[in-house]
C-alpha cells in the first residue's frame, strides 16, 4: 500500500496555516507582530510538516507526537525569540494547530477544500479560534475582578458578589473617600434593617449618558474577599446605583483596596 504526497501543495497549505496560527498567538496574547520572524517560522513549519508527513509511515504514535511538539517549539522560538511566556506560547501554538487542523478535517467532509476554498475555510476557522480565545480571556479577566463582599451595618448583614471596576472613580467631594456603588433596593434594605440613624451625603456624578447626584451612606464595616485574601474596611461609603440593576449588584471603587 502506498500513497502520493504532493510536497509543494502540502508545503503551501501548511505555510498558510502556520501563518494563521502564529498571528493568532500574537493577537490573542497582545504580542508585538514581527512579520519577518513569523514568515520564517511559518516556512520552518511548512518544511517540518512535509518532513513529518513523508516520514510518518516509519514513526510510532509517540514519535509523531514528539515531532509535532518539537516543530511547534521551533516555530514559536523563531517567531518570538524572548524567553518570557515561551512555554505558554508553545502550548498555545500546538493546541491551536490541533484545533485548526481538526476544524479543516471536519469541513472537508462536506466540501473539497482546495485553492480558494481552503483559504476561506482556514481563515474563517482561525477567526473563530481567535474569537474564542478572546472571549475566554475576557471571561477570565472579569472573574479575576470579582470579589465576595460582606456588608455589616448595625443589625444588618449582607453577602454579595461585587465587581472591582477600574472605571469607578467616584469620590466624596468633602472627605475625598472612595465611593462604591450598590443596587438602590439592597442599599435601602440594608439601611432600614440596621436600626441606626443614617444621614446621606450628596455625591455628584457623571457618566457617558447622564449626570446627577447620588446619596451615599457611611456603613460600619465591609469585608472584601479578593485573590490575595480578605480585607476589612471600616466606615466605607456606599451610594445607590444610578442606572438600575446591572450584571453585578455592587461595584467597588478602583482605589478602594489600595486606600
Amino acid at each position: 500500500m502506498y500513497y502520493e504526497v504532493y510536497a509543494d501543495v502540502l508545503f503551501v497549505k501548511n505555510l498558510w496555516m502556520d501563518l494563521l496560527l502564529l498571528f493568532i498567538t500574537a493577537w490573542a496574547n497582545r504580542t508585538p507582530v514581527r512579520v519577518g520572524r513569523i514568515l520564517a517560522a511559518a516556512v520552518l513549519g511548512g518544511l517540518g510538516a512535509c518532513a513529518l508527513t513523508i516520514a510518518s509511515p516509519g514513526l510510532t504514535g509517540a514519535g509523531y507526537f514528539l515531532g509535532t511538539l518539537a516543530l511547534a517549539a521551533g516555530m514559536t522560538k523563531t517567531a518570538y525569540p524572548g524567553r518570557e511566556h515561551l512555554g505558554e506560547r508553545i502550548l498555545s501554538v500546538y493546541l491551536e494547530g490541533m484545533m485548526l487542523g481538526g476544524m479543516i478535517r471536519y469541513l472537508e467532509q462536506f466540501h473539497s477544500l482546495a485553492g480558494v476554498w481552503f483559504l476561506v475555510a482556514s481563515s474563517v476557522s482561525a477567526g473563530l479560534i481567535l474569537a474564542g480565545e478572546r472571549f475566554l480571556k475576557y471571561r477570565k479577566r472579569r472573574q479575576s475582578l470579582t470579589c465576595r463582599v460582606t456588608l455589616r451595618h448595625g443589625r444588618s448583614r449582607a453577602k454579595l458578589d461585587a465587581l472591582y471596576d477600574t472605571g469607578n472613580s467616584l469620590r466624596d467631594p468633602v472627605s475625598g473617600k472612595p465611593v462604591s456603588i450598590l443596587e438602590e433596593e439592597r442599599l435601602q434594605e440594608l439601611l432600614e434593617q440596621s436600626g441606626l440613624e443614617n444621614l446621606p451625603r450628596v455625591i455628584p456624578y457623571r457618566t457617558i449618558s447622564q449626570r446627577g447626584i447620588l446619596y451615599a451612606y457611611v456603613l460600619e464595616e465591609m469585608e472584601v474577599e479578593g485573590p490575595d485574601g480578605s480585607r476589612i474596611l471600616k466606615k466605607p461609603l456606599l451610594a445607590g446605583m444610578p442606572e438600575g440593576k446591572g450584571q453585578y449588584p455592587m461595584i467597588l471603587h478602583r482605589d478602594l483596596l489600595s486606600s
